[in-house]
């Protein structure tokens, strides 16, 4: 009899009675009854003598190239959520990125949630998608080597990886219109180590009937440069599966050395995240509540406003040990205040909640390309409108803002958004700055990518980007304007 392959990960998805996150220590001989032999040999283009042939190829390459191993199914993205006690996002997020990748590639690492509807939701779908609790702190999980049996078989399991938060919707840019479905289409045509997804942050609350956000509302995102930059630096990185482990991180784009490093410009301007960084008074007060808890600042049995409040302002007095307390904190207190206005362009989309088509027609189509720093005022943005000329669940914002000029190019910098070159700004330190700080090593005269056609044996490689997502350098560093792609061009 033929020795089953080692499959630990959909022994787990089947079974969702024995799941435990110290299973993933061990290898657990298993054959999931989702694979299809046929649908798998015509995806793979060759024929096996057996299933359990077939089977053991499809785990030691068909789930690295993402290809279809049962009608309709496929491993060409998986999307881990950290999440804890998110009842107002959780069903929404599930029902959007399982359209898109399908509810087997979805894996949710609940990180003590308590909240009885969060559970119910979950429990609804456990059936078909992986539903692990995580021993450890919310934000370790971006720690690879912390968690390396979990991510030993996630790499394993697909094409590509992403880690992301229950308010944060992915999708991609095809060099005309946006949708969900174009993140997984690039993703299967592409050879990068690494994507950046930019997040898109909304410039106003999302509508709420009855206390519970209207999905069914458009929403406003904001496009001014700032939020932008801001968002590039902090969006989700998607990862290569092959590449993960030597990677050894996957969390924001820009926070790492080791993850900057494999970036191309094709790595930008083509996967975004609609981040929902701004919601409801009501809710907003529960998620930096929970947050707080996580982190030590907010004791479990301090439950009413008013206490909570004021327990908040005392540590706010006395100080705190982590540099994000402080933030939450006046985060929290600030719930009910208005959002300020968008200092910039915005634009509406009703894709999170509907993926009904929607246009911006009215605009040349020489015009037909969005820039990410453009020049209009908000007022002047032409608004999208409702049409049927485009498929389903796609947005054209290609019509949205005419060119806008570059920037000096001596600022030394070139970012690539929504497939479009144009100069950007983002404020590292970079070679040339550590020389004139008086940096030992010299800087190099031009800068190349780690890797493609471009690179050569000279490369510039950046120092660790700071961890602020502001866009602004951390304190005592150079701001100087360098590449956001890792590919800088030199001053003519």
């Amino acid at each position: 009899m033929a020795t089953l392959p080692n499959d630990t990960f959909h022994y787990l998805l089947d079974h969702p009675e024995k799941r435990s996150y110290d299973l993933l220590a061990r290898n657990v001989s298993y054959m999931t009854p989702r694979f299809d032999q046929a649908t798998y040999e015509r995806a793979r283009g060759q024929s096996f003598a057996t299933r359990e042939a077939a089977y053991q190829d499809w785990i030691d390459h068909g789930l690295r190239l993402g290809l279809e191993f049962a009608p309709g199914k496929d491993t060409v993205l998986k999307i881990v959520l950290k999440v804890k006690d998110e009842p107002e996002l959780l069903q929404r997020w599930i029902d959007y990125h399982a359209a898109i990748v399908g509810l087997h590639n979805l894996v949710i690492m609940d990180c003590g949630s308590q909240d009885p509807e969060h559970w119910a939701i979950l429990n609804r779908h456990r059936g078909e998608m992986l539903v692990l609790p995580f021993p450890d702190a919310y934000d370790r999980l971006h720690s690879v080597g912390r968690h390396k049996y979990l991510y030993y078989w996630l790499s394993r399991s697909c094409r590509y990886l992403t880690v992301m938060d229950a308010d944060e919707f992915l999708f991609g840019f095809d060099g005309t219109t946006i949708a969900p479905r174009h993140a997984v289409d690039i993703l299967r045509a592409s050879e990068e180590a690494v994507f950046a997804p930019a997040w898109i942050s909304n410039a106003a609350p999302p509508a709420e009937t009855d206390g519970r956000i209207d999905w069914s509302q458009p929403i406003r995102f904001a496009l001014d440069p700032a939020s932008l930059e801001a968002g590039l630096v902090a969006g989700k990185s998607v990862i290569r599966g092959a590449d993960l482990m030597q990677i050894g991180y996957i969390g924001h784009n820009l926070h790492v050395g080791r993850v900057t490093t494999r970036m191309t410009p094709a790595s930008f301007g083509r996967i975004f995240q609609f981040h929902l960084s701004t919601l409801g008074p009501r809710i907003s007060r529960r998620r930096f509540a929970t947050h707080l808890r996580t982190r030590g600042a907010l004791p479990a049995d301090v439950v009413d406003e008013g206490a909570i409040a004021a327990h908040l302002r005392g540590v706010l007095a006395a100080g705190h040990p982590d540099p994000q307390v402080p933030t939450y904190i006046e985060k929290y207190l600030a719930a009910d205040a208005a959002p300020p206005p968008a200092p910039g362009p915005t634009f509406e989309t009703r894709l999170i909640g509907s993926g009904d088509a929607e246009d911006s027609g009215g605009v040349p189509r020489d015009r037909r390309r969005l820039r990410l720093r453009p020049r209009l005022a908000r007022d002047q943005a032409p608004r999208l409108r409702r049409t049927a000329s485009r498929p389903a669940g796609t947005v054209d914002l290609a019509a949205l803002f005419p060119d806008s000029p570059p920037l000096d190019q001596g600022a030394h910098a070139s970012w690539v958004s929504f497939g479009t070159a144009r100069p950007r700004t983002l404020s590292w330190r970079s070679p040339s700055a550590a020389a004139s700080a008086g940096s030992s090593r010299p800087a190099p005269s031009r800068a190349t990518p780690r890797s493609g056609p471009a690179a050569t044996s000279r490369r510039w490689r950046p120092s660790r980007p700071h961890r602020r997502s502001t866009g602004r350098p951390a304190s005592g560093w150079p701001a100087t304007p360098i590449s956001a792609a890792c590919w800088a061009i030199p001053a003519p």
